[in-house]
């Protein structure tokens, strides 16, 4: 029983193993198959080859003296990296890395008596919001085989998409399907990949925009349903391409000094945000991406930040003014009740400088004139 435990294990981590290549997604979990003829003595070194310019192996893992050995592992695989211990004595060498990421993609080296080489290749799903002339979405999947399908839907069904391109790169399949949204405030994407069987979910809603007076602040609402269980799920803020704040299970890394979290029941679904003292810049489309292995959802909210009513009145009363200087100006410029028009000029200005500045020399110039 426990060895159908263990092999069901390793099935459910090796997505899929084409000759030496070995195909994992992003985030998640894979393992890198190894076999040795075990003995007493076990050896066993997972490596990487050193980037351009540099000769030695990268250290991934090391079992020696009957343990683990990561006194000189790579920093970048630290708690990343485990042996299936139980497994050593039946010659399984194999190797988990968790929480993969795009830089893990190539070739691993296993040493353990004989070398075998496995090359891991990443595959990686994207939901991406542009917005300009045209809002469009683009759903993509980089460096799969076969080619996936990848339909889109709102609430009336499904849609098609607006524009598809695709790059095959060493018989690794990508591809990009664009949608123009003008109409829909809710989209889904569906991406299947056959071999191996993988599914990722993309969801794009528009929520109701936001008014609020420079100042003030404004709450930014951002969840994902509760029905949805997902491990390593993130959250990042971001407006016009610049991080607000980005948010995990364990973390919450605030880039904006007037950002604050918004306190939640639940911290795992849910990530609203608070900003502070808002500024008539502040205006502009606020994007929250919650992602896992298998569903990101962008959720897009409008702020608009007017001034304030003060400010406001103010600079009616400003522009009235400057109209009417305007009027008479160009009465006394055309002969016209010269001397009226410089009275009423004179009397409306007579406290437009608080701190007795002179009045602007262009249009002395046109009064004597």
């Amino acid at each position: 029983m426990k060895d159908l435990l263990i092999h069901l294990i390793l099935s459910s981590l090796i997505p899929t193993v084409f000759g030496h290549k070995v195909f994992g997604q992003l985030s998640e979990d894979v393992v890198l198959p190894c076999s040795f003829t075990p003995n007493s003595n076990d050896v066993i070194h997972w490596q990487r080859p050193g980037s351009a310019g540099q000769s030695d192996e990268i250290l991934v893992h090391s079992y020696y003296h009957g343990k683990d050995q990561l006194e000189k592992q790579d920093v970048k695989y630290r708690n990343r990296t485990s042996l299936f211990h139980s497994e050593l004595p039946k010659g399984n060498a194999s190797l988990e890395l968790r929480h993969l990421r795009l830089g893990d993609e190539g070739v691993y080296n296993c040493y353990a008596g004989t070398e075998y080489n496995i090359e891991l290749k990443i595959i990686s799903f994207s939901l991406s919001y542009r917005r300009g002339s045209t809002s469009r979405l683009e759903c993509a999947a980089w460096g799969v085989r076969p080619l996936p399908s990848i339909t889109w839907s709102d609430a009336s069904g499904f849609i098609n998409e607006t524009n598809r391109t695709e790059v095959e790169t060493d018989g690794l399949m990508s591809v990009i399907s664009e949608l123009n949204i003008s109409d829909s405030n809710q989209v889904q994407c569906l991406i299947h990949n056959s071999v191996p069987n993988l599914k990722w979910q993309g969801n794009w809603a528009m929520t109701d925009p936001l008014h609020k007076v420079e100042g003030n602040e404004a709450i930014l609402p951002c969840d994902f349903p509760y029905s949805l269980n997902f491990r390593n799920v993130r959250a990042a803020w971001s407006v016009a391409g610049k991080r607000l704040a980005l948010f995990d299970n364990m973390t919450d890394i605030l880039e904006d000094p007037r950002v604050s979290r918004c306190p939640v029941k639940n911290r795992q679904t849910d990530f609203p945000i608070i900003l502070n003292n808002l500024t008539i810049s502040d205006s502009g489309d606020y994007l929250c991406n919650i992602s896992s292995h298998n569903y990101m959802q962008l959720r897009v909210t409008s702020l608009t930040v007017d001034e304030t009513r003060d400010k406001m009145t103010n600079q009616i009363r400003h522009r009235w003014a400057l109209l009417f200087s305007t009027l008479v100006v160009f009465i006394a410029c055309n002969g016209i009740g010269v001397g009226i028009g410089v009275g009423i000029y004179c009397y409306r200005h007579r406290g437009r400088n608080e701190n007795n500045q002179p009045s602007d020399p262009m249009e002395m110039a046109q009064l004597n004139s």
